[in-house]
């Protein structure tokens, strides 16, 4: 079992390996805390029913909330600057 934070989920819930990678290999991409895997889980358990909003509390923010840090999201941060740039352009035509 796996405890995700996704639109499909509503929010954060434990769900099945399975259905966490959707039939796709799935990996370990580093362990951002010094916080013991016990203490994040325990974080995690107790955002469960946390609803999901990609803008404030997506994956990334989850992640990084599990395990004691600021919850950010970098993939928000690109999208928002990205738009910015595009709405400089589009006023500068």
């Amino acid at each position: 079992m796996v405890i995700a934070n996704s639109l499909a989920t509503r929010g954060v819930a434990e769900v099945t390996w399975d259905d966490f990678t959707a039939g796709q290999q799935g990996f370990v991409e580093g362990y951002p805390s010094n916080l013991s895997p016990l203490e994040v889980l325990y974080n995690a358990r107790c955002m469960i029913g946390q609803p999901y909003n990609v803008a404030s509390f997506n994956c990334e923010h989850f992640v990084a909330a599990c395990h004691g840090q600021q919850p950010s999201s970098p993939q928000v941060v690109t999208v928002v600057v990205l738009a910015a740039v595009g709405l400089l352009f589009a006023a500068q035509s």
